[in-house]
C-alpha cells in the first residue's frame, strides 16, 4: 500500500500500482472526467502513470497552466499523426506546447501553405474523435536510435544522441510515435475544437546554417465556445495592433536603416508620448518619487560590480572604447546601477528610506506649455486694463467725473461676486486635468456637465443676490452723495445681469487649460476681456446712450458665452467629453 496526501491534507490508501487517473476516479467521477494530468511529489505527469510509493497528489484541469499544457502538447502529437497520414515521407523536429496553443516544425517532401490548414485540421478532428490513447513506453537508447534510423527521421536520431540511456521515452497515439517526456493528457478524445493558426518558417535548432523546415502554429480547445472566444479575441487585438495603428494614427515608425524595433516618433507620437510622460511624471511624484537624470553609458566596472554584466554577457553589450586604454563603456542596461551611485554622493540615515529616484530626460515642451497656458491669464489682465481706459474715457465723455467713480465702484463688487466662479475654475481645474490625463472619460464628461450646470445655477443665484444688495452696496461705496449714489445703483441695477453668464466664460478658459490647450483658454479670454468688451463699450452708447455703457458688459459676456459652449461642442470629440 501507499500513502496518498492530497493538497488538503488529507491522506488515503491506495495499493501500489494505482494510477492518479484511479485515484480522481475513487475521489469522484466528474473530477476523473475534468483532470487533464497530475502533480506526483511536484512532478507533472500523466493521469495513466502508476504511483509506486508515498507521494502527495494534486490534479490539474484545463483552469490550470499544467493543465494546459499537457493539452496542448497532446495536440501537438495529434498534428503531427495528420501530417504523417497526409504527407507520406514527411520528417518531424520539434513539437512543444507553448504559452497558447502549440507548434511542430516538419521536414515535408511538398511545401505545406496556409491554404492546406483546413485539411490538416480536419484530419486532426478526424482522429481526435477515434480517442485515441497517449500510451507511454520507455526505450533503451539502442532501441530508440534504431526505430528512428529505420523510419528515416534524422531530426529525431539527432535528438535521441544527445539523450541518456535509461532517460528516453516514446509515446504513441494511434499510428504515430514520438519521442517525448510527456505529459499527456489521457487521449484525444477531450480535444474538441482545433484552428491551425498559420505556417513559417524555422531553421533546425535555431542554426540559420542548418535546415529550415516549416512551422504550423495551432491551438485547442475542450469545448468549441472556447476557440469561438479565442478567436473572436484574437480579432480585436488584430484591429488594435500597435503596429498597424501607429502606421494608421501616424504614432510612430520603423526603418530598416534605423534597425529592428527601433522607433521613429512622430509629431502625433510624440505628443501622445509626451502627455503620457506628464502624466507618469505626475502619479509618480504623488508617490513620493524624485527625479533624477543619468548617462545612457556607463563604466564597464560599473556593471561588473552590479552583476548585469556576468549576466547579459558579451552578447549583449558591444563596448565603446576610449582614448584611455583598457577603459571601456557599455549601454546601460537597466538604471539601478547608476541610481546606487547617486545614492553613495553623501552619507545617509535611515530615516531618509524610502528614497525613490525615477530617471526623466528634462525637456523644455513642458515648461513651453506652462507658458501657452498662463497665457490666458496673461491676456485676461492686459485686456481689463485697456478696457477699463475706454469704459473711463466714454464715461467721462458723457457723465464726467461721477461716471467714472460709479464704474470703480462696480469693478469692485464685480470681484467679490465672481471670486466664486475663479475660486471653482480654479480648484476644478486638477481635477480636470487628472480625468483628462488618466483617460476617465465619462468623469470628465461628469465633471464638465455638473460644473456647467453649477455655473448656471450660481450665475442666478449671485445675479438676485447684487439685485438685492444693490443699494447697501452703493452706499457702502460713495457714501451719501445723492447724485453718485442714484447713478451708481442704476448702473449697477444693470451691470449685475452679467453675473448669470461670466461664470460660463471663467470656467470654460480654466477648463481648457485643464486639458492642456491654452491656445483655446487664450482665445476665450482675449474675446471676452478684450475684443466683444471693446467693441460694445464704443458701439452700445451711440445707440442706447449711457444706458449703452452699463448693458456693454452684459453684451460681452453673451457673446463670449456663445463662443465659450461652441468650443466646449465642437471639441467634444477630441478630449472625449462627448
Amino acid at each position: 500500500m501507499v500513502k496518498i496526501t492530497f493538497p488538503d491534507g488529507s491522506v488515503k490508501e491506495f495499493a501500489a500500482g494505482t494510477t492518479a487517473y484511479q485515484i480522481a476516479e475513487s475521489i469522484s467521477p466528474r473530477l476523473a472526467a475534468d483532470s487533464l494530468a497530475a502533480s506526483v511529489n511536484g512532478a507533472t505527469v500523466d493521469l495513466s502513470r502508476p504511483i509506486d510509493e508515498d507521494a502527495s497528489v494534486k490534479f490539474y484541469k484545463w483552469e490550470d497552466e499544467e493543465g494546459k499544457h499537457a493539452f496542448w502538447h497532446t495536440s501537438s502529437h495529434l498534428l503531427a499523426e495528420a501530417l504523417e497520414a497526409l504527407y507520406p515521407g514527411i520528417k518531424f523536429g520539434i513539437g512543444p506546447a507553448i504559452e497558447n496553443g502549440f507548434y511542430y516544425d516538419v521536414d515535408s517532401p511538398v511545401a505545406i501553405t496556409e491554404s492546406d490548414l483546413p485539411k490538416i485540421e480536419a484530419k486532426m478532428v478526424e482522429l481526435a474523435r477515434q480517442k485515441e490513447p497517449l500510451v507511454r513506453r520507455e526505450v533503451p537508447k539502442a532501441e530508440a536510435l534504431k526505430e528512428f534510423t529505420e523510419k528515416g527521421d534524422p531530426y529525431k536520431v539527432e535528438l535521441i544522441e544527445a539523450l541518456e540511456d535509461g532517460t528516453i521515452s516514446f509515446y504513441t497515439n494511434g499510428n504515430f510515435t514520438d519521442l517525448c517526456r510527456g505529459p499527456h493528457i489521457p487521449n484525444t478524445g477531450a480535444i474538441k475544437a482545433i484552428k491551425l493558426l498559420s505556417v513559417a518558417g524555422a531553421y533546425w535548432r535555431g542554426d540559420e546554417k542548418r535546415q529550415m523546415l516549416t512551422r504550423i502554429y495551432g491551438i485547442s480547445f475542450p469545448k468549441k465556445s472556447m476557440l469561438d472566444e479565442y478567436l473572436a479575441l484574437m480579432e480585436e487585438a488584430k484591429k488594435r495592433d500597435h503596429r498597424k495603428l501607429g502606421k494608421e494614427l501616424e504614432l510612430f515608425a520603423f526603418s530598416q536603416r534605423v534597425g529592428a524595433g527601433l522607433p521613429l516618433w512622430l509629431p502625433k507620437g510624440a505628443a501622445l508620448r509626451d502627455r503620457l510622460e506628464q502624466f507618469l511624471r505626475s502619479v509618480q511624484k504623488e508617490y513620493g518619487y524624485q527625479q533624477v537624470i543619468t548617462p545612457h553609458i556607463g563604466n564597464k566596472e560599473l556593471y561588473v560590480t552590479s552583476g548585469h554584466y556576468a549576466k547579459y554577457g558579451k552578447d549583449s553589450f558591444l563596448p565603446i572604447h576610449t582614448p584611455v586604454e583598457g577603459e571601456e563603456y557599455l549601454l546601460k542596461p537597466m538604471n539601478c546601477p547608476h541610481h546606487c551611485e547617486i545614492y553613495k554622493v553623501k552619507p545617509r540615515s535611515y530615516k531618509d528610506l524610502p528614497l525613490r529616484f525615477v530617471p526623466f530626460r528634462f525637456e523644455a515642451r513642458p515648461i513651453l506649455q506652462a507658458c501657452a497656458n498662463g497665457f490666458s491669464e496673461f491676456m485676461s489682465n492686459i485686456s481689463t486694463s485697456f478696457v477699463s481706459a475706454l469704459y473711463n474715457m466714454q464715461l467721462m465723455h458723457m457723465l464726467g467725473e461721477d461716471g467714472v467713480s460709479a464704474y470703480g465702484v462696480l469693478m469692485y463688487v464685480q470681484l467679490i461676486f465672481i471670486g466664486t466662479a475663479i475660486g471653482y475654475s480654479i480648484g476644478s481645474a486638477p481635477i480636470v486635468s487628472y480625468h483628462f490625463g488618466a483617460g476617465n472619460h465619462d468623469e470628465l464628461k461628469n465633471m464638465l456637465k455638473k460644473s456647467l450646470t453649477l455655473m448656471g445655477v450660481a450665475g442666478v443665484a449671485l445675479t438676485a443676490l447684487a439685485l438685492g444688495l444693490a443699494s447697501p452696496l452703493a452706499k457702502l461705496f460713495v457714501g451719501y452723495d445723492e447724485r453718485l449714489y442714484t447713478l451708481t445703483l442704476h448702473a449697477f441695477s444693470i451691470f449685475s445681469f452679467s453675473f448669470l453668464l461670466s461664470g460660463f466664460n471663467i470656467f470654460a478658459s480654466s477648463f481648457f487649460t485643464a486639458l492642456n490647450n491654452g491656445l483655446i483658454s487664450a482665445v476665450i479670454s482675449f474675446a471676452r476681456t478684450l475684443v466683444f468688451q471693446a467693441a460694445c463699450v464704443l458701439l452700445l452708447p451711440a445707440l442706447f446712450g449711457v444706458n449703452g455703457i452699463w448693458f456693454a458688459t452684459i453684451v460681452a459676456e453673451g457673446l463670449a458665452c456663445v463662443l465659450s459652449l461652441w468650443l466646449i461642442y465642437r471639441k467634444r470629440n477630441a478630449y472625449h467629453y462627448a
